[in-house]
């Protein structure tokens, strides 16, 4: 038989984390407990030295297969990263039409790749005829629908309604990516922006009460702000949703570690960031609130020049 033994490992308990050692056979944990022994002396010895053991994490908001075609030097810093931070799936949201190039691009040399997948990334084109797409989708196993909000210009709610209705019909998932780009003043500790304003909250609103109307499965990326997750929480209480908890880190550039402290009243068209100890919070008490990555570059030429990406 083929064992392997992992000891001193800490491990996810019901409650909170313990220390245990952990016995594989033919790659399936068979036992967990402390001072487990060695089934043969051949059996090898793993000491995990007070670590936290964990199943391969599953990383369902990287870029990366466009790297594929334009610059396999970043590439490979971004598998370096991925391995190092123990990510062993990844997802990328492609259109219809890169999807229908996913064969020829991934047949690549030379790399260890982590297992992946892909969510659909609807574009303009997918509004128009969402049907169009069904044969693709079943051939690739698509499950989940990626929607970058805002939306674009050109995306009106009736053809977005197209969309939920689709979703709806073949039981995908919604997943909606936030995406701004904004001033932050760390001095009033507060974030400016023309897309962050009323306007947004107000938009957010519209899409919630959307998702409650088609009961939809939801999932909400790079989810920062106090006042996106109250509206989310509001929401979690009628659907079955989940929100992407941004971390408050940054790497590679003037520092390594920033927490935000907390505000006073709002003033209008700011938002205040989820506090770093806040979000872990939400995290550990709440299983519909997930981890996100920071926002962290690999590209960021400070750390290229380093050994490690994250």
């Amino acid at each position: 038989m083929d064992y392997v033994l992992i000891k001193n490992g800490i491990l996810s308990g019901d409650t909170v984390p313990i220390k245990a050692d952990i016995l594989i056979c033919e790659h399936k944990i068979i036992d967990i407990g402390t001072n487990l022994y060695r089934p043969n002396l051949d059996t090898p010895v793993i000491d995990a030295g007070g670590k936290f053991v964990l199943p391969g994490i599953i990383d369902i908001n990287r870029n990366f297969f466009n790297l594929f075609s334009f610059d396999q030097h970043h590439l490979v810093r971004l598998l370096q990263s991925q391995i190092i931070s123990g990510t062993t799936f990844w997802m990328d949201a492609l259109t219809v039409e890169e999807m229908a190039k996913t064969d020829f691009q991934l047949k690549a040399d030379g790399f260890s790749m982590p297992d992946y997948s892909f969510h659909l990334l609807v574009d303009l084109a997918f509004c128009h005829n969402p049907e169009k797409s069904l044969p693709l989708i079943m051939k690739r196993g698509i499950s989940s629908l990626l929607i970058q909000w805002p939306l674009q210009e050109n995306i009106s709610d009736s053809l977005l309604r197209r969309v939920f209705d689709f979703a709806s019909a073949y039981n995908l998932l919604l997943l909606f990516d936030f995406q701004f780009s904004h001033h932050y003043d760390s001095g009033n500790n507060e974030a400016f922006s023309e897309n962050i304003t009323d306007f947004h909250l107000k938009e957010l609103n519209m899409l919630s009460q959307l998702v409650k109307e088609y009961d939809s499965k939801a999932c909400f990326f790079n989810v920062q702000y106090v006042e996106e997750l109250q509206i989310l929480k509001e929401l979690r209480q009628k659907c079955e949703i989940y929100a992407e908890l941004s971390l408050s880190v940054t790497l590679g550039s003037s520092e390594s570690f920033r927490k935000y402290g907390s505000t006073g009243e709002i003033a209008a068209g700011v938002m205040r960031p989820i506090p770093a100890d806040v979000a872990v919070a939400e995290v550990l008490a709440n299983e519909w609130c997930l981890v996100g990555r920071s926002g962290i570059s690999v590209f960021n030429e400070d750390v290229l020049s380093n050994v490690t990406a994250y």
